[in-house]
């Protein structure tokens, strides 16, 4: 089964059973109107106003959101506590606000939390007592919140994104390149000592090194992986959150469909929404609708960047780390997308093996 519509990623359900699913559909323009379902008419929709704010209950009464939004409008959803809350959970970062009652907090994982909080959902839990401590909940009222500025792009849409790929090398990788010179000494070496031998077979000999070679190049390298990735981690902190975004940049060699696995809040970053036609980027769920992978198209040059967002209540290590100064292109990318007023870019770290992350310590709470 296949969602689709003008301006939108498509998104495709494997083997759907039966019943109802719900998947995340990503929307790059804010004009879509109308959807087109496999097997199925178009569905209309209908875009909420400026100062219209999408509350999903459960088990609560959606008013309590007017803590967050108190003057704006509020559309409601409330949801069936006889069927698994939020998962995907991907699907509803849409929402503006999610209220809960202490039993449907209980329900509520942490996984699901960080992935709401890193796409700036605001979670409401109504009642007198205190949800957990891990979380840095703030009391209004009858009710707790939990919310979080996020960092860096928020929108599919951000030109800046791509500012690294603009000094990448998108020639072979290093690493096949270092095998072709091995492999290019070993046929020399090879082809020297069949020079030297004047035995009545040195020519076919020759021959067919000369075809083996070719074979092993045609196979190994020309038809190998065409696929070239780059990598980088911003991490933001606060006195309250410690935000993580993983990047993964995509290109090719040729022509190519490429696919990126999905991790709990993963969604590709256009440089701009002519870059869907291009690509045709589609989210491949299973049959009960949990995100899979990313499938997409690139040519030669082109790219395509994803964004994997997480969150983590600040643990203090009572001892400040020390960083490597930053250099330019990341500089620049980072400034661009998240230092704002009083911001301090820390430097340059290791965040997991092989992967390297720019530090930001934000000024405001």
């Amino acid at each position: 089964m296949r969602i689709s519509a003008a301006g939108c990623v498509a998104t495709s359900i494997e083997n759907p059973g039966e019943g109802d699913v719900v998947v995340p559909l990503l929307a790059v323009s804010d004009s879509v109107r109308t959807l087109q379902v496999s097997n199925g008419g178009p569905v209309e929709l209908k875009a909420l106003g400026e100062r219209q704010r999408l509350v999903v209950a459960a088990d609560a009464d959606a008013s309590a959101a007017r803590i967050v939004f108190p003057k704006e409008e509020l559309v409601t959803v409330s949801l069936d506590m006889n069927r698994p809350l939020f998962e995907p959970v991907l699907a509803w970062t849409a929402a503006d606000v999610i209220v809960l009652s202490p039993v449907a907090r209980a329900r509520v994982s942490d996984r699901q939390i960080s992935v709401l909080l890193a796409a700036g959902v605001a979670i409401v839990v109504t009642g007198a007592e205190k949800p957990d401590v891990k979380w840095l909940w703030e009391g209004l009222k009858d009710a707790w919140v939990l919310r979080h500025e996020v960092a860096g792009p928020t929108g599919p849409v951000r030109a800046e994104a791509y500012s690294p790929t603009y000094a990448w090398d998108r020639g072979v990788p290093g690493a096949v390149r270092k095998r072709i010179v091995f492999a290019a000494v070993v046929f020399s070496i090879l082809a020297v000592g069949l020079s030297l031998w004047r035995g009545r077979y040195a020519t076919g000999a020759f021959l067919g090194l000369c075809a083996v070679a070719g074979g092993v190049v045609w196979f190994v390298f020309l038809r190998g992986p065409r696929e070239l990735t780059m990598r980088k981690a911003v991490v933001v902190t606060d006195s309250r959150m410690a935000q993580v975004d993983e990047w993964v940049w995509y290109g090719s060699l040729g022509e190519s469909v490429l696919h990126h696995t999905v991790s709990e809040f993963a969604i590709p970053v256009f440089a701009s929404a002519r870059q869907i036609e291009r690509c045709e980027p589609r989210l491949v769920c299973d049959g009960q609708g949990r995100p899979v992978a990313y499938e997409f198209r690139l040519g030669r040059n082109e790219s395509l960047g994803f964004l994997t967002r997480s969150l983590q209540p600040r643990s203090e290590n009572g001892s400040a780390p020390s960083y490597a100064p930053t250099g330019a292109v990341w500089k620049e990318f980072v400034s661009n997308l998240y230092i704002g007023s009083g911001d301090r870019l820390e430097g340059e770290g290791a965040l997991a093996t092989e992967l390297d992350a720019t530090f930001v310590t934000r000024a405001r709470k």
